[in-house]
């Protein structure tokens, strides 16, 4: 096979369509060098995400669809890509060196396959089952390169199993607030077309960390701790101002308010919550009064029960 450069635009392309491969939360983990004999592949770790994909495994599967993809998007401009995978045996991060040979013609297939890339999407959103799956199938089996992918089915009986391993890897990620820094850093905000944006939202209820971390991250409007004391609201707010600051936000930003639930509070602890921060008390009442006159028997009552007005 005979062996040339191919022209520096024609690899520019290609990189720019292989780099809409998909990668862990967009994190784009490669990183690529243009020699005048040969294009190299190597992993980025300053791309990795250290919570989400602590082995690297994560980054490694993305930079191999980033590696299907170039090939991908140079079979589309006339030009086999000869693949020469771990060429340094003392650089585990170079990942791969390729080298190309002018193709004979460009089929149908590897054109609709460059197409592929610009119309494939990543949806977060819950997926329904597959319509007629049964058939489907044997269709999709038929298309895979079986040297190059493999498709396992789950049984029925084992996806209740997936279903509690999905559950309790959420229940580990909820409360990690690294975690979520991350989801942050390298996911761009989920945006719907109507209604209010995300950002304008109070955050009212959730009083644990992953809350606070959305908060300092993302919320322009507040946040409402629930069932909160002044001690236990302390840790949270401090959290708070933390992460805003190192975002660069102002803590005034935020409207913060606490409601202490059915806990019984005093006037010293309303001076607390205000040298905390917040701006509101949200007191609950279990018999709604029916009278205006009635909620102020109520308020009267519940401030001597608390320790006088």
């Amino acid at each position: 096979m005979t062996r040339t450069t191919a022209d520096t635009e024609i690899i520019a392309k290609a990189i720019h369509l292989a780099c809409r491969a998909p990668s862990l939360h967009n994190s784009q983990p490669w990183r690529w060098v243009v020699g005048p004999a040969a294009v190299d592949l190597f992993a980025d770790h300053e791309r990795v995400l250290r919570s989400a994909d602590r082995s690297g495994r994560e980054a490694i599967i993305s930079c191999g669809a980033v590696l299907d993809h170039f090939r991908i998007a140079m079979a589309a401009a006339g030009w086999q890509t000869n693949v020469d995978s771990f060429p340094n045996p003392n650089d585990r991060d170079h990942l791969a060196s390729l080298d190309f040979a002018p193709a004979h013609y460009v089929t149908a297939a590897e054109r609709d396959r460059a197409d592929a890339i610009l119309t494939r999407r990543t949806d977060r959103l819950p997926f329904h089952a597959p319509a007629n799956w049964e058939s489907f199938e044997p269709v999709l089996r038929k298309t895979i390169d079986h040297s190059k992918a493999k498709l396992d089915v789950l049984a029925d009986d084992a996806r209740p199993t997936l279903a509690e391993a999905s559950r309790l890897t959420e229940s580990f990620r909820r409360y990690d607030e690294y975690y979520h820094d991350e989801l942050h850093w390298w996911t761009e905000p989920f945006h719907t077309y109507q209604g209010v944006p995300p950002d304008a939202l109070v955050l009212i209820g959730d009083a644990g960390y992953a809350s606070v971390a959305i908060v300092g991250f993302h919320s322009q409007a507040g946040w409402i701790g629930f069932n909160l004391l002044p001690a236990e609201a302390a840790p949270k707010i401090k959290r708070i101002h933390e992460l805003m600051k190192q975002n660069g936000r102002n803590p005034a930003e935020v409207e913060l308010g606490v409601s202490p639930y059915g806990k019984q509070i005093t006037p010293d602890d309303l001076k607390r919550y205000r040298d905390l921060g917040v701006e509101e008390v949200t007191l609950v009442l279990f018999d709604l009064p029916h009278t205006e006159r009635d909620l102020v028997t109520v308020l009267e009552q519940r401030s001597e029960t608390s320790g006088g007005a």
